[in-house]
């Protein structure tokens, strides 16, 4: 007599445990009844409570990612302000290094690109250590800088914030300016005064119209 064989196979199915993966006999007697697996192996769709937890949970990590990269705009744009743009800026430019903008910093000076060796000169790796004359920038500041640099060095100023003020495009005053600051230069020739964004330089004997020095400080003291 030929014994007749049967194959299995699985297939999804909703089985007696409401649903999941279940193991079928095929081609079986009618007397077969349905093995479901163990529970533990039973797949089941994450319900919507999971899918928002997950979708929360990648927003969150996305967003501390962004807010751990340190900001130009609010970080370290103020820092080299207070601390290198008495030297570094257009009127003086030493080293050939402007950093009141975000474009000539990246151009770099005479010893190239800023950005390679802007840690090395805070931290005193390349001499003479900068700020030059003033005391050096803390470990946490040196190490804002640092993390900036490593994570590309962007710059995130918004487009509302971008200063305008150039050499060619002077203010244009409609009143008269407040005058918050005086000083003869050291020949007692030239008078400086403050201006809106500006610094005037005035001949005391009356022989040349005044220079105009722009600046991004609305007010001299």
């Amino acid at each position: 007599m030929r014994r007749k064989h049967y194959h299995s196979a699985l297939q999804f199915k909703r089985g007696p445990l409401g649903r999941g993966v279940i193991f079928v006999e095929r081609d079986s007697p009618p007397s077969t009844t349905l093995h479901p697996i163990p529970k533990r192996h039973i797949i089941s769709p994450p319900s919507n409570g999971d899918k928002v937890y997950r979708l929360s949970l990648l927003l969150w990590t996305a967003l501390s990612l962004v807010a751990a990269q340190p900001s130009y705009f609010r970080e370290i744009r103020p820092m080299l302000q207070h601390n290198c743009q008495g030297c570094h800026q257009p009127n003086l430019k030493s080293s050939n290094l402007d950093l009141t903008a975000y474009e000539s910093l990246k151009a770099g000076g005479k010893h190239g690109p800023a950005f390679g060796l802007l840690v090395q000169y805070l931290t005193g790796e390349l001499k003479p250590q900068m700020p030059l004359g003033m005391p050096p920038l803390t470990a946490d500041q040196i190490d804002l800088v640092r993390s900036w640099v490593a994570a590309g060095a962007k710059d995130d100023t918004p487009e509302e914030a971008r200063e305008t003020i150039t050499a060619g495009a002077p203010t244009v005053y409609s009143l008269p300016p407040v005058l918050t600051a005086l000083a003869f230069s050291p020949d007692g020739k030239m008078l400086a005064v403050s201006g809106n964004h500006e610094i005037l330089l005035h001949t005391l004997d009356g022989g040349a119209p005044p220079k105009r020095l722009p600046g991004l400080s609305e007010r001299i003291l």
